[in-house]
């Protein structure tokens, strides 16, 4: 019989002592079909725990593109503006020098 591995498991010795067999068949048999019941179900939970590891990590690699590319973005608007500050930087200097000249060649004239 297909079924010896799983009386000790569910149901004691003695239980099944005093029990018909064809009753002990269909106890066995309801406890056969539970586990296979609950190996679907775990299989079922398991398949979808990984599916949702996959969509977790799908979305993550998403998040962490779109965060890269923003990244990338601003380092190169900072990297303008820099330069930008610098020629402001330079021709504010400019200008202060010829204001400065121009200031010294009025105060010479008076």
């Amino acid at each position: 019989m297909r079924f010896k591995n799983l009386r000790s498991s569910r149901y004691p010795a003695s239980f099944l002592r005093g029990i018909p067999q064809k009753t002990k068949s269909s106890l066995l048999l309801d406890l056969v079909m539970k586990r296979r019941r609950d190996r679907r179900k775990f299989r079922g939970i398991k398949e979808f725990r990984s599916t949702k590891r996959t969509r977790v990590r799908g979305g993550l690699e998403m998040v962490n593109l779109k965060l890269y590319c923003e990244n990338r973005s601003i380092m190169e608007e900072n990297k303008r503006l820099r330069e930008k500050a610098l020629h402001l930087q330079e021709e504010n200097r400019a200008l202060l020098s010829r204001l400065r000249a121009t200031a010294q060649a009025t105060s010479e004239r008076d």
